[in-house]
């Protein structure tokens, strides 16, 4: 006959549980809080150049005067033709950080609020967009940066950036 009760013995479950939060790397990792606000992304600040499919792609971050920080992305032809624009930039607000896209064949700026954040890797989603519904950064050394535009379930593309001295 067993003794033990249900009220006086933990559960399997809450027992891993319990121990899971104990031992290091088991734990689900607490958000960083240096991800509170913009200067925990600065490293993406600066001149950014990929290359794919025969087109360059430019990307250009900066610190605004208003305390965002301002991009703008550009995709260019071999011929050197501008094949897209959009305007971009980084803001806290009360409700969190966001990454703001406005594409220049868009008639309004389409809002990302940040969702995941680490010293190295940034992640912004909106669910409710066609595509993206995620943008992410990822430092990958010094001087290189990958990002990643793809829809919910990873179905897009990544770009290698490299950091380079504007003229």
């Amino acid at each position: 006959m067993n003794q033990s009760s249900p009220k006086k013995t933990p559960s399997r479950l809450a027992l891993c549980l319990s121990v899971g939060l104990l031992i290091p790397g088991l734990a689900q990792p607490e958000a960083d809080s240096s991800c509170a606000n913009l200067e925990s992304l600065a490293w993406l600040l600066g001149h950014w150049r990929a290359e794919a499919h025969e087109t360059v792609f430019m990307e250009h971050w900066s610190l605004g005067e208003d305390g965002r920080y301002i991009g703008h992305a550009e995709a260019l032809t071999e011929g050197g033709g501008a094949t897209n624009f959009e305007n971009l930039w980084l803001e806290e607000r009360p409700s969190g950080l966001f990454y703001v896209a406005h594409p220049s064949q868009n008639p309004a700026p389409v809002d990302f609020m940040l969702v995941e954040c680490s010293p190295d890797t940034f992640r912004f989603e909106n669910p409710e967009h066609d595509f993206p519904q995620v943008i992410q950064y990822d430092r990958m050394g010094e001087g290189k940066i990958q990002a990643h535009v793809m829809t919910l379930r990873g179905d897009g593309f990544k770009l290698q950036f490299e950091s380079f001295e504007a003229e």
